[in-house]
């Protein structure tokens, strides 16, 4: 019995770094956007702005907009929003990958799935300006399943490593907002490899 178990602990083992291996990471030089914009609009305004472009459903990437005036605020989000300094912000999340990425992929050039969060740090400048700053929180590459399943739902995990963000997300949400703020026209165009 204890062979049985050493031949498929070795069998897992050598699937699961099979997985590691066979997506290998290669990334093209990231664009460089802003990650950060002052608009023409108070805080209240941008913050109008922010729930009409992002609580629709599907939402940004189907993200999650989660706020401190909403009911309910995840664990996920609370930890961010409940800091004096961020009673203005929102947070952006999802459960699975936010799409492929566009500058991470594997060694037969295949975008990689891309996870990440972001908090928009909404800063009050005067009345009639407000700064939005993104910034992406965990920002991740899947690079192959895990070799045996995880509880509860027994299912093979995305494996993932950690990565440097590539500046687009960040600026497609800016762009986001300036569009519900009608100003979209007055910004930088998005920048992409």
């Amino acid at each position: 019995m204890i062979n049985c178990w050493a031949i498929l602990i070795g069998l897992a083992f050598s699937i699961n770094l099979g997985c590691a291996n066979s997506a290998m990471l290669l990334s093209k030089t990231p664009p460089r956007n802003p990650v950060n914009y002052t608009f023409k609009a108070s805080l209240l305004q941008v913050q109008n702005a922010i729930k009409n472009a992002f609580a629709k459903l599907p939402g940004y990437r189907y993200m999650q907009l989660e706020y401190n005036d909403k009911e309910t605020v995840s664990s996920k989000a609370k930890a961010t929003l409940s800091l004096k300094s961020n009673e203005n912000d929102f947070f952006l999340h999802y459960s699975g990958s936010i799409g492929k990425s566009k500058i991470y992929f594997d060694k037969n050039g295949v975008a990689l799935d891309y996870y990440a969060a972001f908090h928009l740090h909404v800063i009050f400048m005067d009345s009639l300006h407000t700064q939005v700053e993104v910034k992406t929180i965990n920002p991740q590459v899947g690079i192959g399943k895990k070799a045996l399943p995880s509880a509860p739902h027994m299912v093979r995990m995305e494996k993932t490593k950690v990565v440097r963000p590539s500046t687009i997300e960040e600026y497609e949400i800016l762009l986001r907002i300036g569009t519900e703020l009608g100003v979209v026209a007055n910004m930088p165009k998005l920048a992409l490899p």
